[in-house]
């Protein structure tokens, strides 16, 4: 439905607004958000249209209400990530709606290819290489992937971080999980230069992590990168993930009371 949601920002106080040092969303990223608004806005429906569907649902005693054709995929989509105990898959990267989206921004290349089966956008083989570097915990190689200028970025970097201060970030969380491993659950290009890695680090604590002593307790910590591409080198990384969970799961911070709701 298209409530306008995604510019939500409009509505926060101009005292509450982040200060524009914060924002650290390159000119590329946020072009690709901004189409990104303008898609949901074409493919929302009215409210006044949505409101009918419901009134018309009430009288036809029609439980549930599905406004467009995707959102049977998503809901089986999400069922079977359920029942096979897996992580979530994103609706938005599936198929039919990165299709939809690349249509709508005139980013796919073969007008040719078809909606059902579709091939994605093949992964940059520098993006490849970062991957697969980080996987073995190879921070030469995942440094000599980034552009001279390129940054690296996540929710505990107080600022993007280039050059040596990348590779010294990193070392500092294999060294606090020696044992830690990386899992691949996603890898997609949602452009030519734009990458998104879903991923789930394991490992326990038992060393010191980016200056906290050692806890000896187990992480499991599910993430995602945008990785941005230029001249062939990775030139920015924004990666998201929950601190809070991080410090929950290592005891830094009382958890969430027994039985509360997720």
């Amino acid at each position: 439905m298209n409530t306008r949601i995604l510019d939500a920002e409009r509505n926060r106080p101009q005292a509450l607004q982040n200060a524009p040092q914060e924002q650290h969303t390159g000119p590329e990223m946020e072009a690709l958000f901004q189409a990104a608004r303008q898609w949901l806005a074409q493919v929302g429906l009215p409210p006044p249209q949505v409101a009918e569907m419901v009134f018309d649902a009430i009288r036809q005693e029609t439980f549930y209400i599905l406004t467009h054709p995707t959102t049977k995929y998503g809901v089986q989509l999400r069922m079977e990530d359920i029942l096979q105990e897996r992580m979530p898959t994103d609706i938005f990267l599936s198929p039919p709606v990165v299709s939809q989206f690349r249509r709508h921004t005139h980013l796919k290349k073969e007008a040719t290819q078809q909606e059902e089966g579709e091939h994605p956008v093949e992964l940059p083989q520098i993006v490849s290489t970062y991957i697969d570097a980080f996987c073995r915990q190879d921070l030469d190689t995942c440094l000599a992937t980034f552009a001279p200028d390129g940054t690296y970025s996540d929710p505990v970097t107080a600022q993007p971080l280039s050059g040596q201060a990348i590779k010294d970030y990193f070392g500092g969380v294999f060294a606090g999980f020696t044992d830690a491993t990386i899992e691949t659950v996603a890898a997609h290009a949602i452009t030519e230069d734009l990458v998104v890695w879903r991923w789930v680090i394991r490992g326990t604590n038992t060393g010191s992590n980016l200056g906290s002593p050692p806890t000896g307790r187990s992480l499991i910590l599910p993430g995602c990168e945008f990785i941005e591409v230029r001249a062939a080198k990775v030139q920015r990384i924004e990666g998201y993930f929950d601190r809070l969970s991080i410090l929950e799961q290592l005891g830094l911070v009382p958890g969430p009371p027994a039985g509360a709701a997720s």
